[in-house]
């Protein structure tokens, strides 16, 4: 520079490219905005199912080349569950609005069947109500006398008032009670056969153990004695499971009650040399693991045996697979002379035996 010189900076104004885009990534709009200035929205977007939340990013100034996206969030309606028989409220349901519902299980309800569920629960666009429908059950109770003929037929909805019907009077006999109480109706069984139970003084019930040991006999003198189970007999190799008769509902002769067991098992493990398991066998007590399986070979080792003693088992077991190094022999000619040097040298005399091989 070898004079004054006057200078002036010139500014250029930035301009940046806008781009909005639909849901499936069309061009709904383009402009170049000028920095600094407020972006111009388009109107909000719709969507089958959705809401419209807002745009993606979020800025609302221009700063910088930018696309927006719309944002969604699903909309949903609410299903509310009711039962047909009271209208009495079961729950309810959120799903996505256009699609279908998954309704849960209906409630049981004794004396009922479920049917259906009633109302519109596809392609949902709408809060709605859908009802459990059912079916009310018909009982059909047989009433018998205490030698199993039939006395009665009665039909029967859970709903209704029960009268049960009168008992045959039997000599030497007190009526006690019907087999099946009413209340106890389910859903599980609409035939239903029901005996009377009678109590005759003096009768006698038994109890006996697996090897037909009496353990113990009540003799009920009273409709009113509480009858009380023994505890069943402790039997080696075996577990009490249940008494034969659980509930005594025959009074009116001698009874014989007898304890019934299952055996006790155990379980054998066989692990190879390396302790990987080859195979399980289950066995009782106090029998001998059979072990049937076929021994995996290991080259240069010998099967020798089992860790653990298989009879009278009386546990779970690991057993682990025994095995030897097979030990490595001489030539046959070699093994001979030195079996052949030992037995003379035995009686005192030397030789020298050269050998070759």
């Amino acid at each position: 520079i070898t004079k004054d010189m006057e200078v002036s900076a010139t500014f250029t104004e930035k301009i940046f490219h806008i781009i909005f885009l639909d849901d499936s990534g069309n061009v709904l709009d383009e402009y170049d905005m000028k920095y600094g200035h407020n972006i111009r929205f388009p109107e909000d977007q719709e969507k089958k199912g959705y809401t419209f939340t807002g745009w993606s990013p979020s800025v609302r100034v221009a700063r910088h080349d930018t696309t927006y996206t719309p944002k969604f969030e699903p909309l949903y309606h609410t299903i509310t569950l009711l039962n047909r028989i009271d209208n009495s409220f079961i729950g309810e349901v959120k799903v996505q609005a256009y699609t279908d519902a998954v309704l849960p299980e209906p409630p049981e309800i004794i004396g009922f069947t479920f049917k259906y569920w009633l109302g519109n629960y596809t392609d949902v666009h709408f809060d709605t109500t859908v009802y459990a429908c059912y079916d009310e059950i018909c009982y059909n109770l047989i009433f018998h006398d205490k030698d199993g003929n039939v006395l009665e037929e009665i039909e029967h909805y859970y709903v209704d008032e029960f009268t049960y019907p009168d008992a045959p009077v039997v000599d030497g006999l007190e009526f006690l009670r019907w087999s099946f109480d009413i209340k106890d109706l389910n859903n599980e069984a609409e035939e239903i056969d029901i005996y009377p139970i009678y109590f005759k003084v003096g009768i006698k019930i038994s109890f006996f153990g697996s090897d037909n040991t009496e353990i113990k006999t009540i003799v009920m003198n009273s409709k009113d004695m509480e009858i009380i189970y023994p505890d069943a007999p402790t039997v080696a190799g075996k577990k009490f499971i249940k008494w034969d008769i659980e509930k005594i509902e025959s009074f009116d002769k001698d009874l014989v009650v007898k304890a019934l067991y299952e055996d006790i098992t155990y379980t054998v493990t066989y692990l190879d040399k390396d302790g990987k398991e080859i195979t399980k066998e289950t066995v009782k007590h106090g029998d001998s693991a059979k072990h049937d399986f076929a021994v995996p070979e290991v080259e240069g080792f010998k099967f020798t045996g089992f860790s653990e003693n298989l009879d009278n088992v009386t546990s779970d077991l690991e057993v682990k697979l025994l095995y030897e190094e097979e030990v490595k022999t001489g030539c046959k000619k070699g093994a001979i002379i030195e079996a052949l040097f030992s037995i003379l040298t035995a009686f005192g005399v030397a030789f020298i035996i050269r050998r070759k091989h």
